[in-house]
């Protein structure tokens, strides 16, 4: 009673909060730790480095981990910080999980917020888990994007893209990549890649994928202009652990208009995760050397029909 009129009094005197921090967990009282808690995070953010493992501690615990769940949806300054800590957290990976999907939908998190979590899922070759932690937290505009391949047409603004299952790009020295309108594709915009001629060892739209065993068909549209190169750009399909070669496509050269491309390719058993990567499948340095343009849209992938 003494330490409740002493934070009452003087709310910011870290001992007394400590101390009915401590007092809170030996009386199993929740509500009390974790109000504690979070001011001691407040007054001092340097704590929570001090106090990780018993923070941890209450995510793992299926009595505490809906007030702490409350907590967390208010966005406390030092949400970012303890959700980052769960990636690398001594703690199992199982009695985690649930607090995250605790938060549900109702959190609005930032990807680096949620990106050490789905880290640490996709070290431990749990990629289902960790595209499906990914979907979840997906703003309700975004979820019609949702598919074998996330945004294939483009149509969302680069910014918007985050995570591991969304496209990853960026522009290399030697190169400008536009997601704009362009007539000829479906819906508002392409992906396009402008090369100067120089060597660009490209490898800069990627995404990672979740398929299950089994035979795909990869379809996309793509128009080139004066696509000039020793080996071109190839979509390139690689196993998830490891980094083994499923599949590339036939070499994007030359001149043409829009046109319908396919890829068949084949998911084994120890593949539980892919990476879909446009780049140029370079052997050697001189190799990378690359002018002209090449416009993308309509990328998909869908299971491969049964021959008759």
């Amino acid at each position: 009673a003494l330490f409740q009129q002493a934070v009452r009094w003087a709310p910011r005197d870290l001992p007394s909060h400590f101390w009915l921090f401590q007092n809170a967990l030996r009386r199993r009282d929740a509500q009390a730790a974790i109000q504690h808690m979070d001011a001691l995070f407040r007054l001092r953010p340097a704590l929570l480095a001090d106090m990780r493992l018993q923070a941890e501690v209450l995510a793992a615990n299926p009595v505490t981990r809906p007030v702490l769940a409350k907590t967390l949806l208010a966005a406390p300054p030092w949400r970012a910080g303890y959700l980052q800590g769960l990636g690398t957290s001594i703690l199992a990976t199982d009695d985690l999980a649930p607090m995250f999907e605790q938060l549900g939908r109702q959190a609005e998190l930032k990807p680096g917020e949620i990106d050490p979590w789905l880290d640490r899922l996709r070290r431990e070759n749990r990629y289902t888990q960790a595209y499906l932690t990914w979907a979840n937290w997906l703003p309700e505009a975004q979820r019609k994007r949702l598919g074998n391949v996330f945004d294939g047409g483009f149509e969302m603004a680069p910014e918007e893209h985050s995570g591991p299952f969304a496209w990853r790009s960026d522009s290399p020295n030697g190169s400008l990549v536009l997601w704009t309108e362009t007539r000829g594709t479906t819906g508002d915009n392409s992906y396009s890649v402008q090369f100067e001629g120089v060597r660009t060892p490209f490898a800069n739209l990627s995404q990672t994928l979740v398929l299950p065993v089994g035979d795909w068909l990869l379809q996309w549209r793509a128009k080139a202009d004066n696509l000039d190169g020793p080996r071109g750009l190839v979509w390139r399909l690689r196993c998830l652990p490891g980094d083994r070669i499923l599949a590339d496509s036939e070499a994007m050269l030359g001149r043409f208009d829009w046109r319908d491309l396919e890829l068949a390719f084949t998911v084994p058993p120890e593949c539980s995760g892919q990476t879909l990567t446009l780049t140029i499948p370079a052997r050697i340095e001189a190799e990378t050397q690359i002018d002209g343009a090449l416009w993308l849209d309509e990328v998909r992938i869908q299971p491969a029909p049964l021959l008759p």
